[in-house]
């Protein structure tokens, strides 16, 4: 004859086997995949806007303007030979001196002449050596370069009075004056390509 269990004790094995099945011993749970997300949408760039090109406008540079007053010229009609100004020259210690007039090639007339004796010349009595002298012509025409030439009375020697050329034109040009001695000054102005050049002479002493 079979002995049958108390139903408590019955009880207890059924939950013990269940409990078995659903999780062994020892087994490791198998961990549920994240929910899968929707990629995030990222935002177009937005398009910039390309840069117009401006076509440089050209710049005009002006050409120079000539001077009023552009030099000496000569005059369109005459009635007769023209001939260069007489030229002075003078000195800080001395009063203006009236040149000789010798060659010259002015306004289509030409001249020669030899030098005039230094004797028969007014002189310019400087102070001392060195003087600064000054040549103008008295009637205010311009001369565009000159160039000079001391001839000593005693012995013809020559020295350098100077020379230059101008970028405008001058109404006056001042230089040195000689060392001690009596000389006679040779000056050429040059008046332009289109007028010409005339020589002057004077006498100048230093004591």
């Amino acid at each position: 004859m079979k002995r049958s269990l108390p139903a408590w004790l019955v009880s207890l094995f059924a939950i013990a086997s269940i409990g078995g099945c659903a999780l062994a011993p020892g087994a490791t749970p198998t961990p549920s995949p994240p929910p899968a997300t929707s990629p995030t949408a990222q935002p177009s760039p937005t398009p910039r806007a390309s840069p117009t090109l401006v076509p440089a406008t050209p710049t005009t540079i002006p050409a120079p303007t000539a001077s009023p007053q552009a030099g000496a010229s000569c005059p369109p009609t005459s009635e007769g030979p023209l001939v260069p100004a007489t030229a002075s020259l003078q000195a800080p210690e001395a009063s203006a001196v009236a040149a000789v007039l010798g060659s010259y090639d002015y306004c289509e007339t030409s001249a020669d002449g030899l030098p005039p004796a230094a004797a028969s010349l007014n002189p310019l009595r400087l102070e001392s050596r060195m003087s600064e002298l000054t040549v103008y012509l008295p009637d205010g025409t311009p001369f565009v370069g000159w160039r000079g030439t001391y001839t000593a009375v005693a012995d013809g020697r020559e020295v350098p009075a100077g020379n230059a050329e101008f970028t405008a034109p001058a109404a006056s040009t001042t230089f040195r004056g000689p060392t001690m001695g009596e000389w006679l000054l040779s000056l050429t102005l040059d008046f332009g390509p289109d007028v010409g050049s005339a020589t002057y002479y004077w006498r100048v002493v230093v004591p």
